[in-house]
């Protein structure tokens, strides 16, 4: 029997993060092949929308991920643990050596040393034996001894388990994916929009209501981290911040995708009912909602990076979210274009930087003379019957979850005869600089920081887009009816 829509995702999260926890220590090696196995099961269901399955994989990744989070924080917190108690014992017989270097009978104690090893330890002789020759020399700076102190963790060691921590995000962040998606096919599938498009106005405005909630919520949490940043608190106020960001969307997500999925229907249903003002409206409400839900996952990945590399590894990744704090704003406006109705784009001059909306109804994959990756989408305004082409480089729409009927809300460069549209007319979508934005805004920084696991605007375009329902097809299928499509085909993790 299918899972009730209804069924609460924590409790499942916390159910196996318990089992986990409580199995012996697994080496931090099994764990990774754990997470691999689990992450290529995963990507196998959604891609068959076995919705059932998707659940219960979903919650398993959630809860190996946190397991294996705590596996490398003990790992981490006892190698740097072991790793002062070796520089102490270091430091303390650099020291000795460089008082016995200083000594005027220092020939002595090392010919007495030589003689005593020479008949109890041969081979520790040996090993000593070009610090011993330093100290007779009366020379006090000992470089093979401060270089092994200086390397103690070395830099093969460190890459392996900031891999290891990729993995154990990218499951987090997957299962959180998986979970959203389940909500949303199963809330989708179940629904019944026809009463609710007769209650339009109230229906509406409680879907607002719940955006700007989330919104808000959301904001609150991303500000409240950068606040335990900027005020250089301890670590430990730093990594409970960063707890709280994550608690929150694990709260909001379920909800949320379900809301979303019978709001779809309900626009759907006004576009049926030829209400194309309505359904325009309604679905620029659903693009903003789907926008804020890639958001959420973006800080639910970068703060469960956060809480391992700010309290163990201290990457430099870290390092650099931390000390620019300080240095940026909050928070910064992205940029956007001149809002355009689809039926005065031919009155629009060449070049014209213009945002436009619209539902998306045709694909096309292809490649420009050189050898790029376009993908072309025809979106209409359901209010006029106006259409217009639009063009993205380097990435495969569908592949990215834009499905049919979704509705895309973008900014870009209007071009009356367009080389990525065989000389047609259309929308030449905009590539944001994040690097420049990010220089300007922490909330930007955070959400790049989770760029290894998901990108919130996929390859930096300028474009925002509803959720929308997934079916199995085969993956050379030319139908955009994968709205789980980015856990198909995107990397489970990239290197940071």
């Amino acid at each position: 029997m299918e899972p009730n829509v209804t069924t609460d995702p924590t409790s499942i999260l916390f159910l196996n993060q318990e089992r986990l926890t409580r199995l012996p220590p697994a080496s931090i090696r099994l764990g990774f092949l754990d997470i691999s196995n689990a992450l290529v099961n995963h990507r196998r269901v959604v891609r068959s929308a076995e919705w059932a399955l998707v659940l219960e994989t979903s919650a398993s990744l959630l809860g190996l991920g946190y397991a294996y989070l705590g596996i490398l924080r003990r790992h981490a917190s006892t190698s740097t643990h072991s790793n002062q108690a070796f520089l102490n014992v270091g430091e303390t017989f650099r020291k000795a050596f460089a008082a016995i270097a200083k000594n005027d009978e220092r020939e002595r104690v090392v010919s007495e040393t030589r003689e005593r090893l020479s008949q109890d330890d041969p081979e520790l002789l040996s090993r000593i034996e070009d610090i011993l020759q330093q100290i007779e020399l009366g020379k006090t700076r000992f470089p093979r001894i401060n270089d092994r102190i200086s390397n103690v963790r070395s830099a093969k060691a460190d890459a392996a388990v900031r891999s290891a921590a990729s993995l154990a995000v990218a499951a987090l962040s997957r299962g959180l994916q998986g979970l959203m998606h389940y909500y949303f096919n199963v809330s989708f599938s179940s629904f019944d929009p026809a009463s609710s498009i007769d209650n339009l106005d109230r229906v509406q405005r409680t879907f607002s209501q719940i955006l700007e909630k989330n919104q808000s919520t959301l904001l609150s949490a991303q500000r409240q981290l950068y606040a335990s940043v900027v005020n250089d608190v301890d670590t430990n106020v730093v990594i409970e911040s960063a707890y709280s960001l994550v608690r929150l969307v694990e709260d909001i997500m379920p909800s949320f995708a379900a809301a979303q999925a019978r709001f779809l229907r309900i626009v759907h249903g006004l576009r049926d009912a030829g209400k194309g003002g309505a359904s325009e409206k309604a679905g620029a409400l659903l693009a903003s909602a789907g926008f804020l839900s890639r958001e959420a996952i973006a800080s639910h990945a970068a703060a469960n990076a956060l809480t391992l590399e700010v309290g163990a590894t201290r990457s430099s990744r870290a390092e650099q979210l931390l000390t620019r704090a300080n240095d940026v704003a909050f928070d910064t406006d992205i940029p956007n274009g001149k809002n355009t109705k689809l039926s005065k784009l031919d009155a629009t001059d060449d070049g014209t930087f213009v945002e436009v909306s619209g539902f998306a109804q045709l694909f096309q994959q292809g490649r420009s003379p050189d050898g790029k990756l376009i993908s072309r989408v025809e979106i209409l305004d359901p209010s006029s019957g106006a259409t217009a082409s639009a063009s993205a480089v380097f990435v495969h729409l569908p592949h990215a979850g834009v499905t049919e009927g979704a509705f895309l809300n973008m900014s870009g460069v209007y071009r009356s005869s367009s080389d990525l549209l065989d000389g047609e007319a259309g929308i030449e979508i905009d590539v944001l600089s994040l690097a420049d934005l990010a220089a300007r805004s922490w909330r930007i920084q955070l959400l790049r920081y989770a760029e290894p696991w998901i990108e919130v605007w996929r390859n930096q375009l300028n474009l925002y887009w509803s959720i929308g329902p997934h079916a199995f097809a085969e993956d050379d299928s030319e139908e955009a009816n994968r709205g789980a499509a980015e856990l198909v085909f995107a990397p489970f993790a990239r290197e940071f």
